[in-house]
């Protein structure tokens, strides 16, 4: 491409100036208009061929929980479990023991407590308290008690 200098570049201009005004401006008529316009004879079924199917919209729920009442057969049907006051503060204990004790450093927990758990009240065994409990068992036994 050669470079034109700046005088060139305003010569080409002023040509094609001269140019248009010389030129008269061309409309279109409208006879040319009404040739573009397609010409249909008969109508035209779009509708030939494909079937027809009515669906109804869903209603989409707004602000209701999406989740399912239990875990499913995978986990045993653990079924959905409200929040008791007890439970939120032991959820806000688990939360802070790295603030309580500051020697042991154990993993955060998510934000939001888990929809589904089982929480039990009673006492936990040990291997240990299941050897004492047979051992005076054992002894209201022998003793007649």
């Amino acid at each position: 491409m050669a470079k034109h200098s700046s005088l060139q570049i305003d010569e080409f201009l002023q040509q094609a100036e001269q140019r248009l005004l010389c030129q008269p401006l061309q409309h279109p008529s409208s006879d040319s208009a009404q040739a573009y316009q397609p010409q249909v004879k008969g109508k035209i079924d779009f509708t030939a061929g494909v079937p027809h199917t009515l669906r109804a919209p869903l209603a989409k729920a707004r602000g209701t929980d999406n989740t399912k009442e239990t875990t499913g057969p995978d986990w045993f049907h653990l079924p959905r479990s409200d929040l008791t006051s007890d439970f939120k503060r032991d959820w806000q204990l688990l939360s802070m023991r790295g603030l309580l004790d500051p020697k042991h450093q154990k993993k955060t927990l998510r934000s939001k407590p888990p929809l589904y758990y089982e929480q039990d009240f009673g006492q936990i065994d040990t291997k240990y308290s299941k050897i004492q409990r047979r051992k005076s068992s054992g002894k209201r036994k022998l003793s007649g008690g």
